[in-house]
């Protein structure tokens, strides 16, 4: 920070996980705070690609701490990358946030703060959507998750909702690079399994074989991804799972002309760019709380006790727990506009 800037540093897997078009990071990273400041200071933001893996990560991030001088770090997606990313900032005393996804070991670092549910609170809301949507004929419902030890808290929050619910959880963990044969071996299993109702806890690179595989084409697939439900992976796997739904910390790009009519006025096209809006909508809510005592630890008080933008959920951490998301939101694959779109009764808090 300096008496005029104030510098946020963001990285996410722009290759190696999805298609994500460089370009809409590259603009949507700054759309925001062309007409917003901070204590009068004008917000530079610094993006790096993290490419999907946990060692080019933590070298990003130290290179956005040491050599950029960030105030802030935000993991846009990733699970390995965020942990190993929340890991060097918490050693360098600079407040980081992501979208929610593992608590293990995150719950421990008293600079982390999640911008939405992280993936187990999620698993009991989506099994009440399962049950109120796509019930399984045969109550089975199964779990495609990343062999990650990161995606184990979210594993075993899908399998305990799951039996709560009535249903007997399918667990596959294919390697987090796995293979097209890999991928393939899994949709034979699934096919004998009888699975019809299907989570993806994966790389959306990983989850587009399988939704394209004609042995899964009958399958409803309801996640609880990030970077699952956003356009490119629609255009991805249409026509084969339309219907699909995913929960995210953002509405429906449909939606956000009536959420916020700032962002198409202030140039805002695709969903990267509406994501990367909700979220420094977010950010700057916390900042107006800290008024001109611009400090890390006034960042993390601020981070306490509410934090509202009107697109990502609300935030109710305490200074015990920074996994205070209220809601979900629903985003639904529309295969007419291959487009993900949501509903005006699509956010979800405590029931469906």
């Amino acid at each position: 920070m300096t008496p005029t800037t104030l510098k946020i540093g963001i990285h996410a897997p722009l290759t190696g996980a999805a298609p994500l078009p460089a370009s809409s990071f590259q603009s949507g990273k700054d759309q925001y705070w062309k007409t917003h400041k901070v204590a009068g200071r004008q917000v530079e933001v610094v993006f790096k690609d993290d490419k999907y893996n946990p060692s080019s990560a933590s070298q990003v991030c130290q290179e956005l701490i040491q050599r950029d001088k960030v105030f802030l770090l935000v993991g846009s997606g990733g699970t390995d990358q965020i942990a190993e990313c929340a890991r060097v900032a918490a050693a360098a005393g600079v407040p980081y946030l992501s979208a929610g996804v593992t608590e293990l070991r995150l719950n421990q670092l008293a600079n982390y703060f999640s911008l939405s549910k992280s993936y187990s609170q999620q698993m009991p809301l989506l099994m009440q959507q399962i049950k109120a949507e796509t019930p399984p004929a045969n109550q089975k419902v199964g779990l495609i998750a990343s062999n990650t030890a990161n995606f184990d808290d979210a594993v075993q929050a899908f399998t305990e909702a799951a039996q709560q619910t009535g249903y007997t959880p399918v667990i596959y963990r294919p390697s987090k690079q796995a293979s097209q044969g890999e991928l393939a071996g899994v949709a034979q299993k699934m096919a004998a399994d009888q699975v019809t109702v299907a989570t993806p806890v994966m790389a959306p690179t990983q989850w587009i074989p399988l939704a394209r595989n004609p042995q899964l084409q009958n399958v409803k697939w309801k996640g609880v991804g990030i970077t699952q439900g956003i356009n490119t992976v629609a255009s991805a796997v249409c026509p084969s799972a339309n219907g699909a739904t995913f929960f995210s910390p953002w509405m429906g790009l449909n939606l956000s002309n009536n959420v916020d009519p700032n962002f198409a006025k202030a140039g805002g096209k695709d969903d990267i760019e509406w994501s990367l809006w909700g979220l420094n909508k977010t950010l700057d809510a916390a900042f107006k709380k800290m008024g001109t005592n611009l400090t890390r630890e006034a960042f993390a008080q601020a981070m306490t006790g509410g934090v509202s933008s009107g697109i990502y959920p609300n935030l109710n951490h305490t200074a015990q727990n920074h996994f205070g998301a209220d809601s979900v939101n629903v985003l639904r694959l529309d295969c007419g506009s291959r487009q993900f779109v949501s509903g005006p009764n699509d956010t979800f808090r405590k029931r469906f």
